[in-house]
């Protein structure tokens, strides 16, 4: 089977978790015969290793990053250091039909507590281990699909979604900050910036927004002397009632007992 999409662009179906393991590797050449059996997805913990596959394919993986070995991949591994050390989690999917690529993501930081949380509970195998192990792999995959989104931008847009957070960020307390006047600010169709904005943090821009203003009217909380009014005005909500029902939303709780209980655990 030889690997001809990735599987960023085309979602796997997991259906079953073969296991979870970590493993160490010295430094040497390891040649492989067979085919993998199983759709495996890696993370780095230490080391850097070479890859070469049967399809004249290669890349390198290095501490922290995180790649996917295909199903029915060959490939012939070069042990660059002396304490190579990974953790795996080999699966079978849905569609075994679709012959995917072997890649290497690159670091996703957000990753490794998922590949230690998944490796864990494989080996104490306590009740329900398998359907955590599969709940860890689903995040993994959730983060290496968001990553891969990220990068399908380019960059000239990522400049502009980042000044945009940017700027957002530095008039967060601005009542007549709007999405369209931050669209604006980067020169982009309100649209096409909403869109843009959610590709590549995973949020609306107006979601971005609130959660910046409710973190301000957290600090402000914090400020025993000002009134719940004050707060919402310094955090940049025109209307009080509206920011207690938002603020509510976003924490579970009303600004008045997130102010008690901020205070209660002093």
């Amino acid at each position: 089977m030889s690997g001809i999409i990735g599987i960023t662009h085309k979602e796997i179906q997991i259906t079953k978790i073969e296991n979870a393991w970590q493993g160490k590797l010295s430094k040497r050449k390891i040649p492989f015969s067979a085919t993998r059996r199983f759709h495996g997805l890696l993370y780095i913990i230490s080391g850097e290793c070479d890859y070469f596959f049967r399809d004249k394919s290669s890349f390198t993986a290095s501490s922290g990053d995180v790649f996917y070995l295909a199903k029915g991949s060959g490939y012939d591994m070069d042990v660059k250091s002396e304490n190579y050390a990974f953790i795996a989690i080999n699966f079978l999917a849905e569609d075994e039909n679709t012959a995917f690529v072997s890649e290497n993501f690159g670091k996703i930081p957000e990753c490794e507590k998922n590949f230690c949380r998944a490796s864990e509970i494989w080996s104490k195998k306590g009740n329900g281990y398998l359907t955590e192990t599969l709940i860890s792999l689903c995040e993994i995959y959730l983060s290496v699909m968001k990553s891969a989104q990220k990068e399908y931008i380019g960059s000239k847009m990522k400049e502009k979604i980042v000044s945009a957070c940017e700027y957002m960020s530095r008039n967060r307390t601005d009542c007549s900050l709007t999405v369209s006047k931050a669209a604006q600010y980067v020169e982009l169709s309100p649209a096409y910036f909403r869109r843009l904005f959610f590709k590549y943090n995973g949020v609306s821009p107006q979601t971005y927004l609130i959660n910046l203003k409710i973190d301000r009217a957290k600090e402000l909380l914090a400020l025993e002397w000002l009134s719940i009014s004050e707060v919402a005005e310094q955090s940049g909500f025109v209307d009080f009632c509206y920011f207690s029902r938002i603020f509510k939303k976003y924490t579970g709780m009303s600004p008045k007992s997130y102010r008690k209980r901020f205070f209660s655990e002093f």
